[in-house]
């Protein structure tokens, strides 16, 4: 029996749910499905609150937003089994196979991750930039991402042993959005766990419009820095992210001023282009470096 455990977030969850539980009937893998909502808005808690109806979902409100981190922690101590398959709430599974091959690959010690996808279709033009980004720098297959899996490792699906997790939790000090798994990742490589990839993706399906996804870009590089000062500045923890080994180049030529300078006189056009129709991924790169360097850290 495996614990599902999806943390909610201003997300209807009904086709997930049900999509889980169809499965789990007609191939006889038992789950427990733990719905914990994380502060949503009242319409959401109103419609998921239902689900609880259904045999073997559980469901449960925080009065507050604890956050990406410490609701996955929660729902750790809430679930039963010795396995737990994390899934973000803005997914669904791409087969229906899907419990099969996470349980076929449960094995004691080690984390199992089946990745994701987007859909083939690109969106409208204002959850372009979103669809992009994830499209083709998310999604790789599973050969691919063994071969750095600990740089690969993504929360949005994954299978983990309960006594792995016992002793590996998300890092409650990252209470905002984005990089709790390049930390949880980092921390699974450091205690020398096996990470396992394979292809048993599920779909994102919650794209988020321009303006909305480079908010939370930016979030994402602030919870960034918080990471790097829990890991005390750890090189091998730098040296995996590739933002951050490309922002260390720029201190250590003593760029940054430049760079602030003429990503100053084009954030009004990066941003244009961002928003637009055409968005191109690296005017994206360059914009999360010039944020980068508009905070002026230090990289040892």
């Amino acid at each position: 029996m495996i614990s599902v455990c999806i943390p909610v977030y201003n997300r209807y969850v009904s086709e997930l749910v049900k999509a889980l539980k169809k499965e789990s009937e007609s191939s006889g893998i038992r789950v427990e499905i733990l719905l914990l909502d994380d502060a949503s808005e009242k319409a959401y808690r109103q419609s998921n609150s239902k689900l609880a109806e259904i045999s073997g979902v559980k469901y449960n409100e925080l009065g507050h937003n604890a956050g990406r981190s410490r609701v996955r922690n929660l729902l750790y101590e809430q679930s039963s089994q010795q396995y737990l398959l994390f899934l973000d709430c803005d997914t669904i599974p791409a087969n229906d196979n899907f419990l099969e091959a996470y349980a076929e690959n449960a094995t004691p010690g080690t984390v199992v991750c089946g990745g994701h996808i987007y859909s083939k279709d690109p969106p409208s033009p204002e959850y372009l930039l979103h669809w992009l980004a994830g499209t083709r720098r998310e999604v790789k297959p599973a050969g691919l991402r063994q071969q750095q899996p600990y740089r690969s490792f993504m929360s949005s699906s994954f299978l983990i042993c309960r006594n792995v997790f016992e002793n590996i939790r998300f890092s409650e000090k990252l209470a905002g959005y984005g990089h709790e798994d390049t930390l949880f990742g980092y921390e699974l490589m450091k205690a020398g766990i096996e990470l396992r990839h394979i292809d048993n993706p599920a779909v994102h399906t919650g794209l988020e419009k321009a303006d909305t996804f480079l908010e939370k870009s930016v979030e994402a590089l602030n919870n960034l820095l918080a990471a790097m000062d829990i890991t005390i500045s750890d090189p091998g923890f730098m040296q995996s992210v590739k933002i951050l080994r490309t922002y260390k180049r720029i201190r250590k030529y003593k760029l940054c001023g430049i760079y602030r300078f003429i990503s100053g006189i084009f954030s009004g056009p990066m941003r244009s282009n961002l928003k637009g129709p055409s968005p191109r991924l690296w005017v994206l790169d360059l914009y999360k470096l010039s944020v980068l360097c508009q905070k002026g850290r230090e990289l040892t």
